[in-house]
């Protein structure tokens, strides 16, 4: 049957609205170490009418300065179409396809997003914005999908945390299942990506028999309750030594998976380490390569296209000018516009150059009927005594 163990159920005052990149979060603290496996939260849908926002997905994450961080540590969905429309919101429980395990002392958050909503269909999460006394935790909401969160150091969800005290989930499991006193608390985890296995175990007063763990291949009954202290000591190195011998089986097991880590030389660990750094910083000197490559035939296109437009708006003004000079030519040249004093200064001087060229003739002297007589008379005597001299 589930326990309950963290919650902040009074209060509440307003509401977290969630639809699309916008996520809503509650921080929390468990006092004991236990296996979640549900959550109950107190929500409610879009007042409008047939608002339908889809589902609501809910998951464990851990946290980084009391924000969530990380992936999902287990995660649950439930359908935000049921949920009631009236602003008081009801209790809905999402319950884990697979529990995590959550340490005591270690805080957690509880991410809640509804991916398919939007304006008109979203989901509100009810909390406590005027005095919350819930001390483990805070609200925090993010805009962007959960990739960065804005806390809010005064406001607390409406929340519970249910789980079990013992059994296995993400992260790790509690062991025993069943109620024992010489093992008050026995914790194992193994982490498969890394090949690391631990165990934590705390021993309690000797009250009554007790059996090994299920995990280890077979059910191991103890001696007589009522013992000293040595047979106590003796009984406690002999499972110690079945527990290291069984974490030396899943430790061989994980190195013929995947090599831990830990168990690498560290001369080996170093050489990998350095290949790791040089193939980094190769990559990241190819890449500041790559973007001066793209730098410079950006500015090489640029470049090209100013010289082409240059050279296109040169030979347009080469044309437009040999089409004035062609024009010009066609044109008779307009005569200039002149004062009129000018103008009656110029007609002056051309006529004074007129003048000047014509040849001036000698006046004509009237002759008289006498004197033309007198002159033909000469011309008649000059052609008569010619013709004399020619005949002697």
């Amino acid at each position: 049957m589930a326990t309950l163990y963290e919650n902040y159920i009074t209060g509440d005052t307003s509401s977290g609205t969630m639809y699309g990149e916008n996520w809503e979060s509650q921080t929390f603290t468990p006092s004991v170490n236990h296996i979640v496996t549900s959550v109950k939260l107190m929500m409610h849908k879009d007042p409008g009418a047939g608002a339908s926002p889809g589902n609501i997905t809910v998951s464990i994450r851990a946290t980084s300065s009391s924000l969530p961080t990380g992936l999902d540590l287990a995660s649950g969905t439930t359908d935000g179409d049921t949920l009631t429309d009236d602003n008081a919101g009801e209790w809905r429980e999402i319950t884990f396809s697979a529990g995590a395990l959550l340490l005591a002392s270690t805080e957690y958050a509880i991410v809640v997003r509804v991916t398919g909503g939007d304006g008109s269909n979203y989901v509100n999460w009810r909390y406590d914005g005027t005095s919350p006394t819930y001390t483990d935790g805070q609200r925090a909401y993010s805009s962007n999908s959960g990739s960065g969160w804005t806390g809010v150091s005064d406001d607390d969800h409406m929340f519970e945390g249910w789980g079990d005290p013992s059994g296995s989930g993400e992260g790790g499991a509690i062991f025993p299942t069943e109620t024992i006193t010489r093992v008050t608390n026995l914790i194992h985890r193994y982490n498969r990506k890394g090949g690391v296995y631990t165990l934590e175990m705390a021993l309690g007063e000797v009250t009554s028999d007790f059996g090994l763990p299920q995990w280890l291949s077979k059910p191991m009954a103890s001696a007589p309750v009522k013992r000293g202290e040595k047979e106590v000591q003796q009984e406690v190195t002999r499972v110690r030594n079945e527990i290291a011998d069984e974490i030396d089986k899943w430790q061989q097991r994980a190195a013929a998976l995947a090599p831990a880590p830990e168990f690498i030389p560290e001369s080996i660990a170093r050489a990998q380490k350095a290949e790791e750094d040089r193939r980094r910083e190769a990559a990241y000197n190819l890449e500041q390569e790559r973007q001066k490559f793209l730098r410079l035939a950006a500015e090489a296109e640029r470049e090209r296209a100013s010289a082409a437009y240059t050279l296109r708006q040169e030979t347009l003004r080469f044309l437009r000018l040999a089409e004035e000079a062609k024009a010009k030519r066609r044109a008779p040249a307009p005569e200039p516009t002149l004062a009129p004093d000018v103008r009656r200064q110029i007609e002056a001087e051309k006529a004074q150059l007129r003048a000047r060229a014509t040849p001036t003739k000698p006046p004509v002297r009237p002759v008289s009927i006498e004197e033309e007589k007198a002159r033909l008379a000469r011309l008649r005597q000059r052609r008569t005594g010619g013709a004399r001299g020619l005949r002697l």
